[in-house]
């Protein structure tokens, strides 16, 4: 693994064994080289002040600061002109001279204003690297292809861009940018807010840029203020200590970004504060011309008959293509400058010198046998230049309109749009992905180092699995700004270097010291976690030599039969001992036999299944070593997610110290391949303004605390009554025990019936007289037979049927869970309420007794159709309006492997009444791999016929909130649901989008302490730009750093103000029916997302829809007794 430090590097062109050379031309005897990847029929450029025809620059004004005396066998003159000479590459100063320039350190690949410390360091370089790149320069005179065969497969025409595109934007003077939102020269605000005019080209610095230069450098005032006269805001570096540059370090190949500051939307907020965000802006994007190239990796035909098949090519893998381009031939034809997407898209700031376009190039590798090759071509043509004008024009009309459903994440009308960002990510993942080990695939955006400090083994795994720490990035236009987001991330990981077999035994919690103790154990179980290890890449050792030493398998799928009965047809050569001729049979061998004979190892387990790999190589699992960085993909549970939760969470100064340290370890100022391209990052956390929204009052029947709340965000349900309260008509108890010594007395479960019944008459529940029946039931046994007897029991005795069953258990049985659920919500129509020992059963005297009932009879009062508190909000009681949220559950990517993969769960949840305090839902199930929800339109029909025949009247207002869509791809689902509401009722509507998952948090700004825990306050509101896309935090994190919603009102006829709009989102979390607390969430979301939760349990072979057996094709649907109540909490 590298080190989270970068070993030096060196200018382009330097190998290990060279010293550092001079510039040409400066009088001494230095090397004199040729451009990069300059072939042989081709000239070499002049050098600076070589002749007439060479490149004029106008000089920089000198910079006012103290600098080293320059070495006196180096040319000045020539160091100064080289400097502004774009076309300068490839020349070097020695780097312990002590020289630096008198316009700022130069960068020998494009003239960017470093320090001379960090621009000329050794790079680090194999041996071989330098035959390479003789064969490059070699390569042009007997290996052009010409045009490629055949036609093209499509995919480069979706990237061409026009050439010769005209300039839109203007780039902005100095002058321009001194009227910035914030002061550049204060030393605390960061060293690129501190912009020298380095960043403009030349025509700028000779129309007055450089004057605009000087008369900034006068300018030591207070923070700049906008024309109402307010202080803006200044990004100022918080956390841990960040070593930044005495200069700005932009790039001579950069323009400023500048960007119009947004202000708030809503001047009806409590208060406004000022609050640090993990976004780091984007300072300057290119201003040359960046040459797009489209590149692609294909493999070698295969043989037929001795013959080449055409029709066999085929693209090679991303892996595959990875590794190509990481060849150093490639490396040497295209150059340091260049950047690939890790796809099908490069970029490089000059045109490749290549005699033909498309230009393919022939490469060989080293193949999987002694002696064999890998070939593969490589095409490579150029589909114009890449421009930022127009994306900047475009961020330019992002800060000034709201988003709308037509222009969300879609740039399928501006596709140049797409392509800018994609460039950007790819300019950002050029040095971490060298450096780290990335997630998962060419294009991820995490990346991890493991160490000490950043791991921990999960000790209820028996450390097979280990939590890694590491960091997200990834580009983003927020808060009206272009910003690189940064975050901390942990994800779950094998062991490196365990054995399959210890891996398997270990999270089977089984202790294998001799081979029987595997025989033994529970076969059915063993085979589960197997499964689970489709996928992972693996390792062997008894491979000692040749090209598969160190190659990492896969796996693909598990042998039905050990390796003691798994055979193959093995080539036998012998030699007769009369005629000495070699003869040639095939014979049939074992597996087992087959190791003991060629590497002489004798199995241990050989009744064990085997892991078959690609070209249906099969290794036993006791020789299997899981590879470096393998991603568990399956979903942790249990104590996993307990143990994985503890060291992922972290207070939020503990957090903002780890994003910190992650922007230093980045290091966006020393990375060569971004001062090239001219882009820099400011690495101090954003500060933006936020409002401050007044805590909701939750209206209860009594006991209303009508002079506010104590906590924001939090309550005390005491001396409080339901403001509608049900009566339970029946009800049964029915108690499965667990272990002998753990059986509960008759007295013990009297105790519980008795505090159930006076802890629910507290919060308003009519509970029925008389002594409660109950039920002790094996919980190996029938389930549903048990159930179905306790009913009749009660019916018997009480002439009446139960509107409630309570199920006491021993444990968390998430088996027996799920068969009561089914039972009692699909074929029963009864409500059901699941319990634990260990929490109901207390001493009457013990306090923790009285919350934990609270609880209990929140979740019965609302099962049984009741409302426990009302919220005011002048939107949602000031006409009839309907609330529905959606959410759609896909299986995890481990799942989607099986054949077939289990099914993709929808559900939606609407109000059916006019508080919204009432909400019934509808789910489905449909196919996996159908972004869209296929039965959406009679599923919300069903709402709404729910919805009338409740209030007896139409709603006149439909607000749709939908969740389960990331942030990238969200347009055509919203627009065909959107289409599918409007047939369904004439009210406007507004549709707004929830976004969860994402990387955005926020810290107490400057003078700011947050919460008790560090956080931010519940109620605080982040506008992304304009009023109706939003960040909200309205709850209080229990534990780690708060997490805020984002959301989007992608479509309003409603026609609600930013205010209303914020006001609305943040009202409604404090209505969740079971807690006394606002949620992260809207209800209508968050009841939905249980719903599909549930809905998974009602499948009825659910459990084994986590151990790899395929889901059913339909759905069975909730009683119709229980439809207008929330049966899913």
């Amino acid at each position: 693994m590298p080190s989270f430090d970068a070993p030096p590097t060196a200018p382009r062109g330097m190998l290990p064994h060279q010293s550092t050379y001079s510039p040409p031309n400066t009088g001494i005897n230095g090397l004199q080289t040729r451009p990069r990847a300059v072939l042989p029929h081709q000239s070499t450029f002049n050098p600076p002040n070589a002749g007439i025809n060479a490149p004029t620059t106008a000089t920089l004004p000198q910079r006012p600061r103290a600098v080293s005396s320059v070495p006196s066998n180096v040319s000045t003159s020539s160091i100064a002109d080289s400097t502004h000479n774009p076309h300068y590459r490839a020349q070097s100063i020695p780097a312990d001279s002590g020289y630096i320039s008198a316009h700022g350190s130069h960068d020998p690949h494009g003239g960017n204003g470093i320090n001379a410390a960090h621009s000329f360091q050794t790079l680090s370089v194999e041996d071989e690297a330098n035959d390479a790149r003789a064969r490059a320069r070699d390569f042009a005179g007997n290996r052009f292809n010409g045009q490629r065969n055949g036609q093209r497969s499509g995919r480069g025409s979706s990237h061409n861009i026009q050439r010769n595109q005209p300039q839109s934007v203007v780039r902005e003077s100095r002058g321009a940018y001194d009227r910035g939102s914030y002061n550049r020269n204060d030393p605390a605000v960061g060293f690129d807010n501190r912009m020298d005019g380095r960043a403009h080209d030349m025509r700028r610095h000779r129309d007055g840029g450089a004057q605009d230069q000087r008369n900034n450098r006068g300018n030591r005032g207070d923070h700049s203020r906008d024309s109402r006269g307010n202080n803006n805001l200044a990004p100022r570096a918080v956390g841990v200590d960040v070593e930044l540059p005495e200069q700005s370090s932009n790039a001579v190949n950069g323009k400023i970004l500048k960007l119009p500051t947004r202000t708030s939307e809503n001047n009806s907020c409590y208060s406004r504060i000022t609050v640090f965000t993990n976004h780091f802006e984007v300072q300057s994007l290119p201003c040359i011309d960046i040459f797009q190239y489209d590149i692609r990796v294909t493999g070698d035909p295969r043989r037929s008959g001795g013959y080449l098949d055409e029709s066999e090519i085929k693209q090679c893998s991303p892996s595959m293509v990875r590794k190509v381009m990481e060849n150093p031939e490639i490396k040497s034809i295209l150059g340091n400058g260049f950047v690939f997407d890790g796809v099908s898209i490069g970029w490089s700031t000059e045109k490749l010198p290549f005699p033909v376009d498309p230009f393919r190039y022939r490469l060989e590798l080293p193949g999987s046998r002694p002696g064999r090759k890998f070939g593969c071509n490589i095409d490579i043509s150029c589909t114009g230049k890449l421009s930022t004008d127009p994306f900047i024009k475009w961020l330019r009309n992002e800060s000034c309109r709201t988003t709308s459903l037509d222009d969300v994440a879609d740039f399928s009308k501006e596709e140049q749009i797409e392509i800018c960002l994609k460039f950007l990510n790819a300019l950002l993942r050029a040095d971490p992905a060298k450096r780290f080990m990335s997630g998962h695939g060419n294009k991820s955006t995490a990346y991890f180092h493991r160490t000490p400090e950043t791991t921990s083994g999960l000790t209820s795994s028996n450390r097979v699995l280990e939590a890694w720490r590491g960091f997200y990035q990834n580009i983003a236009v927020r808060f009206g700004k272009l910003t690189v987001n940064v975050d901390t991330i942990t994800a779950a990981f094998i062991k490196p270097g365990i054995i399959f077999l210890d891996a398997i035994c270990g999270l089977a919690n089984i202790n294998v010291l001799q081979p029987g103790d595997v025989y033994h154990a529970d076969p059915q179980r063993l085979r589960e976690i197997m499964r689970k290890f489709i996928g992972v890449g693996f390792q062997v050792k008894h491979i000692q030599e040749g090209p598969k030493k160190d190659l990492v398998r896969r796996v693909m799928r598990l042998t039905q039969h050990g390796a003691s009965r798994e055979t193959f047809s093995k080539r036998r050569f012998d030699k007769d001992p009369v005629t000495g001729e070699e003869t040639v049979t095939m014979e049939t061998i074992s597996v087992e036999d087959y190791y003991r004979q060629q590497y002489n190892i004798i199995l241990r387990f050989p009744q064990l299944p085997m892991v078959v790999c690609r070209k249906e190589g099969k290794y036993p699992l006791e020789l299997c070593y899981v590879a470096d960085g393998e991603r568990w993909t399956e979903a942790l549970k249990g104590k996993h997610t307990s143990d994985f939760t503890k060291f992922a969470t972290a207070p939020p100064c503990v957090r903002k110290d780890q994003i910190a340290e992650n922007v230093k370890v980045i290091g966006w100022n020393k990375q060569r391949v971004l001062k090239e391209f001219g882009v820099s990052v400011n690495p101090a956390f954003m500060q933006v303004e936020a409002n401050v929204l007044k805590p909701v009052i939750p209206i209860y029947q009594t006991g209303t605390e009508y002079q506010g709340l104590k906590v924001p965000g939090r309550w005390n349900l005491g001396f409080k009554t339901f403001c509608k309260a049900q009566s339970v008509t029946q009800w049964g108890l029915m108690y499965f025990p667990g272990a002998p010594r753990t059986r509960r007395s008759d007295n013990e479960l009297k105790r519980l019936t008795r505090m159930c019944c006076t802890e629910f008459r507290k919060y308003g529940l009519q509970m029925p007289p008389g002594p409660t029946i109950t039920s002790v039931c094996d919980p190996q046994g029938d389930i549903s037979r048990h159930i179905l007897e306790l009913l009749l029991k009660i019916q018997t005795q009480t002439k009446a049927r139960p509107n409630l069953l309570v199920f006491l258990l021993e444990c968390e049985q998430k088996d027996l869970y799920a068969q009561i659920k089914r039972i009692c919500d699909t074929k029963l129509g009864i409500a059901s309420q699941c319990m634990l020992a260990n929490s109901a059963i207390k001493d009457d005297r013990d306090k923790s007794a009285g919350q934990y009932f609270g609880n209990i009879a929140m979740k019965v009062n609302i099962k049984l159709g009741g409302i426990n508190a009302l919220i005011e909000d002048p939107i949602l009681n000031g006409r009839p309006t309907l609330v529905i949220g959606c959410e759609a559950s896909y299986p995890n990517p481990s799942q989607l492997r099986l054949v077939p993969p289990p099914p993709a769960f929808v559900a939606l949840s609407a109000n059916y009444d006019l508080h919204c305090a009432q909400f019934s839902a509808v789910t489905d199930s449909q196919d996996p791999l159908d972004q869209k929800i296929v039965h959406f339109s009679p599923m919300a029909q069903e709402l709404f016929t729910r919805y009338k025949k409740q209030t007896s009247r139409e709603p006149e207002r439909v607000i749709y909130f939908r969740d389960g869509l990331s942030e990238g791809g969200y347009g055509s689902e919203l627009r065909t649901e959107l289409e599918e509401l409007k047939k369904l009722t004439n009210a406007p509507i507004t549709v707004v989008l929830c976004i969860k998952r994402h990387h955005t948090r926020f810290f107490p700004g400057p003078g700011e302490n947050g919460d008790r825990m560090g956080n931010i306050f519940p109620g605080t509101v982040v506008e992304n730009g304009n009023g109706k896309d939003i960040f909200l935090v309205a709850h209080i994190a229990l534990k780690g750093t708060v997490r805020p919603t984002r959301y989007v009102a992608v479509y309003d006829d409603n026609k609600l103000s930013a205010g209303q709009f914020q006001e609305l989102c943040h009202n409604l979390c404090y209505g969740y029916g079971r807690a006394t607390m606002a949620v992260s969430m809207v209800p209508p979301v968050y009841y939905a997302r249980l719903a599909c939760e549930r809905a998974r349990l009602h499948m009825e072979n659910n459990v084994k829809l986590d151990d790899g057996s395929p889901g059913m094709s339909t759905l069975p649907q909730t009683h119709r007794n229980i439809q207008y109540s929330m049966w899913w909490q």
